[in-house]
């Protein structure tokens, strides 16, 4: 459950909190905005970190193991995040297509890889992390849809003129 939160309650508030007092104009905090348009790092740093991160809880006795693990996660849960959720004023967000799709790949890599896990490992842990991380990941299409349809209600009057009406006034 600890993890559950770290990965799907923490690491998105820390992303808002970010948003809220705009730490991604500090210089210390850029690279996170230009790591978060490289979508197939974000996933692979994912991916590797979250597997790291569990070796890492049951590689060292407990009490040394959780911290890391814990720390390792919320890490890599960030930067998992950081393409869906981090805004900055001075770069574009990434087109909503290229959201989309990496959502659903690492959402059905992720559910894929705890079922597996629990399936062969009998993981009863991570039955609870993959149930809470895909609910949260489902809410969170279901958000970004509803985000995606209302950017694509308003017309660009700009691009759309002369498409649907001529040019040259009557």
């Amino acid at each position: 459950m600890i993890r559950s939160v770290t990965g799907f309650g923490l690491a998105p508030a820390v992303l808002f909190y970010g948003n809220r007092h705009s730490l991604w104009f500090r210089r210390s905090f850029r690279w996170m905005v230009n790591l978060s348009h490289h979508l197939w790092i974000c996933a692979v740093i994912f991916a590797a970190g979250t597997l790291i991160s569990y070796d890492l809880a049951l590689l060292f006795p407990y009490q040394i193991g959780l911290p890391l693990h814990l720390f390792t996660l919320i890490c890599c849960t960030v930067i998992y995040w950081s393409p869906l959720l981090l805004r900055s004023s001075f770069q574009r967000p990434l087109p909503f297509i290229q959201r989309f799709v990496y959502l659903i790949l690492t959402t059905m890599f992720f559910f894929i890889y705890h079922e597996a896990a629990y399936s062969f490992h009998n993981l009863s842990s991570s039955l609870t992390f993959m149930t809470t991380g895909t609910l949260v990941m489902i809410l969170y299409l279901y958000l970004f849809i509803s985000e995606w349809t209302n950017a694509e209600k308003k017309p660009d009057r700009f691009h759309v003129k002369g498409y649907f009406e001529k040019l040259t006034e009557k």
